[in-house]
């Protein structure tokens, strides 16, 4: 049943904000539980943010971690710009970090509805 009472934008904004966090934890566990290292959570600089960044078999995966009500919304949620963004940051993370500078990049959206977590490996590649 939908909320009926008006909710304070700030209340709602800090509301998501943990939602997120606790998404980003469970896929975060996700990777390392399938043998991943996680190196990252939370790399910002201006040009925007990675959620997680975690090294496999000699590949940078590169996760974008969504919450929404459904699955769809939460894939549909990572927009082409976002894509450039993150993929600004990638950059930007490997020119500080030279033993990553030669790695394979895979860029995963990990899309969460209540609990259930999808996650699409591999969803697009640097410059589609």
């Amino acid at each position: 049943m939908a909320n009926l009472t008006p909710q304070n934008p700030r209340k709602k904004r800090q509301t998501a904000e943990r939602s997120g966090r606790v998404a980003e934890w469970v896929v975060a566990l996700y990777y390392r539980l399938s043998g991943a290292r996680i190196l990252t959570r939370r790399f910002k600089r201006r040009s925007g943010e990675a959620d997680i960044i975690a090294f496999k078999n000699g590949t940078l995966i590169i996760v974008e971690v969504k919450r929404r009500r459904t699955i769809d919304a939460a894939i549909e949620a990572v927009t082409l710009a976002n894509r450039r963004r993150i993929e600004q940051v990638t950059a930007s993370y490997q020119a500080h970090r030279p033993q990553f500078a030669h790695c394979g990049v895979r860029y995963d959206i990990a899309a969460m509805a209540g609990y259930r977590l999808v996650i699409l490996k591999d969803a697009w590649r640097q410059g589609e």
